[in-house]
């Protein structure tokens, strides 16, 4: 579809004309409307159902300024919408969907887009994504009421589908969680795509919702730079089974200490242990270390997704491998007295969830951070003030 494919910045006039000269039906991601919902309580209401509808199904675009043939669906008119405060009548429709859909949808998982016409009229086009939060209902004057999606169009969910929808939100969630245990485990013992010294090691891994979408794949030409090992000047790189590795080796060895690997689903796992390496027979963390380089690769690897039009949100979780008995220094780099020893092999932490293409990684690092200190006796990390605002060492 000319339009689901392209990124809203990138739609033209063009491209809705094509849409109309080639009478492209509605279906299960595109809907048309000639104009804005109205302030009644019924035109919230089929608002809502609309928008919530594309939410717990595919996702989709509901394009506002296109007159269509009810009968048949197809577009017949691009006629636009006089639209005389852009930014409120934008304001208006984000409120009444923050405040009449539960849970509420992911800013991440809405787009509005408008697109000025030559006859001076906009076409406002609301990009819709699949929500990792659904079902969705419609909580407006307490409808209570829930919709998704079929190449038909909206349709309600009645008891059994519903019943179906809690149920597959579960099991998304299961797949994650035990996608991230099985690859562990792996690591864990060292079968990797390329061998290791048995040693302690970092695992970061970034899946976005849709991976485990039926026969989700994609085209995986991108820049090797862009999923380039962390921590690393020089590497080599090679497609496998599962899609593409890069990795640094010993000079003279066969074994690498740093790989990143890109699944062909969009998962990407990363996979260092000379971050976990100190230099000395001590088992201490080097956390500051640790820290500056999950802050600089991560943007690197989230614009992976950004290239690859792969949809937010991505789930991104740290685990620490055979780390039992490692230490973070006191204050003082040498102050081994106060700290407290891991007391487990693996620190699996807590996930975070990345909703939103322009953020901070220091800020939305900062959970991560925490709990790794947490895991060593501290309250929070020391790279941080009262504010929650990072040091500059």
């Amino acid at each position: 579809m000319i339009i689901n494919s392209k990124k809203l910045e990138e739609i033209t006039e063009s491209d809705l004309k094509y849409l109309t000269d080639e009478g492209i039906i509605e279906e299960k991601k595109l809907e048309y409307k000639s104009e804005l919902p109205g302030n009644t309580e019924e035109a919230k209401k089929k608002f809502l159902a609309t928008v919530s509808s594309f939410a717990n199904a595919s996702g989709g675009d509901i394009i506002h300024g296109i007159i269509e043939n009810r009968d048949t669906g197809k577009p017949v008119a691009l006629k636009g919408i006089k639209i005389e405060n852009l930014d409120q009548v934008i304001q208006r429709l984000e409120q009444i969907i923050r405040d009449g859909i539960e849970p509420n949808i992911s800013s991440s998982s809405i787009d509005i887009q408008p697109i000025l016409l030559d006859n001076s009229n906009y076409i406002l086009i609301i990009r819709v994504g699949k929500s990792w939060l659904a079902p969705h209902r419609i909580s407006y004057k307490k409808w209570d009421r829930f919709y998704s999606r079929s190449t038909n169009g909206k349709y309600r969910l009645d008891v059994q589908k519903l019943k179906s929808a809690f149920i597959l939100s579960e099991t998304i969630g299961d797949i994650i969680k035990n996608f991230r245990e099985k690859r562990i485990s792996d690591i864990y013992a060292n079968e990797l795509p390329i061998p290791f010294y048995p040693s302690p090691k970092i695992a970061v891994h970034f899946i976005p919702l849709t991976a485990f979408n039926a026969g989700q794949s994609y085209d995986l030409g991108i820049s090797l730079y862009d999923i380039q090992p962390m921590k690393t000047s020089s590497f080599n790189h090679r497609y496998n089974i599962d899609g593409l590795l890069t990795y640094s080796k010993f000079r003279n060895d066969d074994r690498s200490f740093s790989y990143t690997q890109l699944y062909r689903n969009g998962i990407i796992e990363a996979v260092n242990s000379e971050m976990l390496w100190s230099g000395r027979e001590e088992k201490i963390i080097s956390i500051t270390y640790i820290e500056d380089a999950l802050i600089e690769n991560v943007p690197i690897y989230m614009n992976v997704y950004k290239k690859l039009n792969i949809d937010l949100p991505i789930f991104l979780f740290v685990t620490l491998v055979d780390v039992k008995s490692y230490r973070i220094p006191g204050e003082r780099s040498w102050d081994l007295s106060k700290p407290y020893p891991i007391d487990r092999d693996i620190v699996m932490i807590p996930e975070i969830i990345i909703e939103t293409k322009n953020f901070e990684p220091s800020v939305i690092l900062k959970p991560i951070f925490d709990s790794i200190w947490n895991a060593c006796g501290y309250k929070g990390s020391f790279n941080y003030d009262n504010e929650g605002n990072r040091k500059i060492n």
